[in-house]
């Protein structure tokens, strides 16, 4: 179940980074990677990964 689980939020968490990757194709990498850090605890929150 738990690896289930963490099958789905590795889905959910490339889509969200392909997404960001397009729309914010003007930032700068380091921009993306804060965001990436930013939203990491929420979407990985099930997880027991929170920061």
């Amino acid at each position: 179940m738990i690896s289930i689980i963490s099958y789905t939020l590795t889905e959910i968490i490339i889509i969200i980074v392909g997404s960001i990757i397009k729309a914010a194709k003007h930032h700068t990498p380091l921009s993306i990677i804060i965001i990436i850090i930013r939203y990491w605890p929420c979407t990985n929150g099930l997880a027991g990964m929170n920061m």
